[in-house]
């Protein structure tokens, strides 16, 4: 299907809107409605189909018929691969290319069992994941696996993570770091990968109080459970201390979103002899103490590069440093 540009998009669809919004007007075409935003603006170029429908309901249809100028519906995909490959190499472009075949491609997954490796990765999930899907261009779906964290603190995790999905998948996430903001974004857009993570019981979209360890990963035996809680921990968890205790006494602190997994948590570390209690609207576990600390990362242990040097300052100097600046003004990083 051809692609319509126009000089003047932004005219053009508040001819065809009629007094309407652009949500009621995406309603009225069965169109995303972030999709008629990006055409609005002249972001992107519109779908022929789409643009004959707003000709009809614009008061120029003649007009705009003779604006509009209609290129092929890969012609952005071409000229921005022979604007960005003519700078690479040979090599670099086969490397490319491999990356984005083994992202993207529904075949070609494995399907693991239910290893230490896989339960760790879905508690990550957990954690800071979520399971995305949403319509793009031409009605079609996208299936996305995101897992996020901070920019920089979070950079050797997040290769981690992507060697644990190219171990257990044969994929390899993309990387994106926001430069608005001190995000980054691990992303698998695989819609198997998606329906793998669905069928172990995984929520789509807002997680909120739907998320809960699965039946059949508490059913398993700690060797593989505590990799799940180490996931959470290692992604929505900390080592902190109290400024009125001079940081000598550290707490883990597992904070989620979710009331039931909180209690999931409270009552399977309970039940490992864990004396962890819930704070601040029982969406917040704590366990507190120096024992009970280094049972922890003896136990459960982490697999987040901040979490082990905070861990080991705390180990070597008796203080729990709360920034990644300690008090003498050293990165402990």
């Amino acid at each position: 299907m051809r692609r319509a540009a126009l000089e003047n998009p932004a005219l053009f669809f508040y001819e065809a809107r009629r007094g309407k919004s652009l949500r009621q007007l995406a309603l009225q075409l069965d169109a995303p409605y972030s999709s008629l935003k990006s055409w609005a603006r002249g972001g992107r170029t519109i779908p022929e189909g789409i643009f004959r429908k707003l000709v009809a309901l614009s008061n120029r249809p003649v007009y705009w018929e003779k604006a509009a100028v209609f290129k092929a519906s890969d012609w952005g995909r071409s000229k921005g691969g022979k604007t960005r490959f003519s700078r690479m190499s040979r090599k670099s472009i086969e490397k490319a290319m491999s990356k984005v075949r083994e992202s993207r491609s529904s075949s070609n997954i494995r399907s693991p069992p239910l290893n230490e490796r896989l339960c760790e990765l879905y508690g990550a999930l957990m954690g800071d994941g979520c399971l995305s899907r949403y319509r793009v261009a031409d009605g079609y779906e996208r299936y996305e696996i995101i897992i996020t964290g901070d920019k920089e603190l979070d950079t050797e995790y997040h290769e981690y993570l992507a060697g644990l999905m190219k171990e257990l998948f044969g994929l390899s996430p993309y990387i994106y770091k926001r430069k608005d903001s001190r995000s980054r974004k691990l992303s698998v857009k695989n819609r198997k990968l998606f329906e793998f993570f669905v069928s172990l019981g995984f929520p789509v979209g807002n997680k909120g109080n739907s998320l809960a360890i699965p039946k059949r990963f508490v059913s398993l035996p700690w060797e593989q459970l505590r990799c799940i809680i180490r996931g959470i921990f290692d992604t929505d968890g900390c080592i902190t201390a109290k400024k009125n205790e001079k940081y000598r006494y550290p707490y883990i602190i597992i904070s989620s979103k979710s009331k039931p997994l909180t209690k999931q948590l409270h009552q399977i570390l309970r039940s490992r002899g864990y004396p962890c209690y819930i704070k601040k609207n029982e969406k917040e576990l704590r366990i507190k103490g120096i024992r009970n600390t280094v049972k922890w990362m003896g136990d459960i242990g982490s697999s987040n590069t901040r979490h082990l040097k905070k861990y080991s300052y705390w180990k070597k100097n008796g203080i729990v440093p709360v920034n990644a600046i300690d008090r003498a003004g050293r990165s402990i990083w």
